[in-house]
């Protein structure tokens, strides 16, 4: 008995310890962009459970203004400076695109809780520093490619999530002063206005959101070649999700959130699936996406969205690198049908968190 007594305690001194492990998926989009660049990989990188390394590494590439540059392994056991002297100069420049910025903080604020090495907390309130001085006018924040209020990418929805959570009491950063907490505030707050007052208006009913919008009219406009100005399905998730997870919301909040369900639920697409199919290697362009698209007739397939819907009649549209439309998937030439996330299930995730979402806040569930 006492054995299954002392066996009991190892487990779960065990199970603590591990789910005190900082996640590194948080990284996973800027790891991509590196894997992207860098298809053999002859060194040696970091494991999760080496986070105090992982950190430090961070703090090694963190920039004079407190952000991050994108699209580098940060687990990679490499040289920074080696690396740093490997890529041109813009795009070493800080940056929220690629879930950058905010996840470094993030991670280090969890590391530091771990350690309490006050060189890991000093790098993240540096981050939290940039991130405070990069908010634009509007109360959003820019991608790395584009002078616009952004919410490609999680832009603006990331910065604000990890504002949220420390404003909703996040422990791992217990450590913030009273004045920076309340610059978080008032920044959350101006991100939030810039979010309801940015929700496209179609035939006088609420929607969704842009992926980015002009710094000037405030009107949805175009990102890269083939991101044309369109309501964006995963970017309207994003927002939902946020507004959601806000504890005690306005009324304002859930007429947003209720609007845009509506729409979701306009925009299903029925009777259609994607398959992946497996190339062979002559035919393979790029190492990150080895395979192709097909496009399926299939009445038992769950609804499907697409990710841009035109903003005067919901029409789904997609486009090739070089900006050419197209309203079929099987027209685009192969990279442009693969290495851009066309269609998704985004939706269902967020309608199902919604049931909950409208039964707490008692609004009229409109799923």
């Amino acid at each position: 008995m006492r054995f299954f007594v002392f066996l009991s305690i190892i487990l779960n001194v065990i199970t603590n310890a591990y789910a005190n492990i900082p996640p590194v998926d948080i990284f996973n989009s800027s790891i991509h962009g590196w894997n992207i660049k860098h298809k053999t990989k002859d060194y040696e990188r970091y494991t999760p459970d080496q986070y105090e390394q992982i950190a430090n590494n961070l703090i090694k590439y963190q920039n004079p203004d407190g952000g991050w540059p994108k699209n580098i392994d940060w687990l990679a056991i490499l040289n920074p400076q080696t690396v740093r002297d490997g890529i041109y100069h813009k795009r070493l420049l800080s940056t929220v695109d690629n879930q950058n910025t905010y996840t470094q903080v993030e991670y280090l604020a969890h590391v530091y809780s771990l350690t309490m090495d006050t060189d890991i907390m000093s790098s993240a309130m540096r981050g939290i520093e940039y991130l405070l001085q990069s908010q634009d006018s509007h109360g959003a924040w820019w991608g790395w490619d584009t002078k616009s209020p952004t919410f490609n990418d999680n832009a603006t929805t990331g910065v604000l999530e990890l504002f949220l959570k420390i404003i909703q009491g996040d422990p791992r950063f217990s450590w913030l002063d009273k004045e920076t907490r309340q610059n978080i505030n008032n920044a959350f707050e101006k991100g939030i206005e810039f979010i309801l007052s940015s929700q496209i208006i179609q035939n006088d009913k609420k929607t969704g959101w842009a992926q980015q919008y002009d710094n000037d009219t405030l009107s949805p406009t175009q990102g890269r070649k083939y991101e044309y100005p369109a309501i964006a399905t995963q970017e309207t998730c994003a927002i939902i999700n946020l507004l959601m997870s806000i504890e005690s919301p306005t009324p304002q909040i859930k007429e947003s959130v209720n609007s845009a369900i509506d729409w979701l639920n306009r925009t299903k697409i029925y009777g259609t699936r994607l398959q992946k199919t497996t190339l062979p290697p002559d035919k393979i362009k790029n190492h990150e996406y080895p395979y192709d698209l097909v496009v399926i007739h299939d009445v038992t397939a769950k609804p499907i969205w697409a990710r841009f819907y035109s903003l005067d009649d919901n029409k789904p549209f997609m486009s090739t690198k070089k900006g050419k439309i197209f309203y079929n998937l099987m027209q685009l030439d192969l990279a442009s049908r693969t290495e851009y996330t066309w269609y998704g299930y985004w939706p269902q995730d967020t309608i199902n968190k919604y049931h909950e979402w409208s039964k707490k806040h008692n609004t009229v569930n409109r799923s």
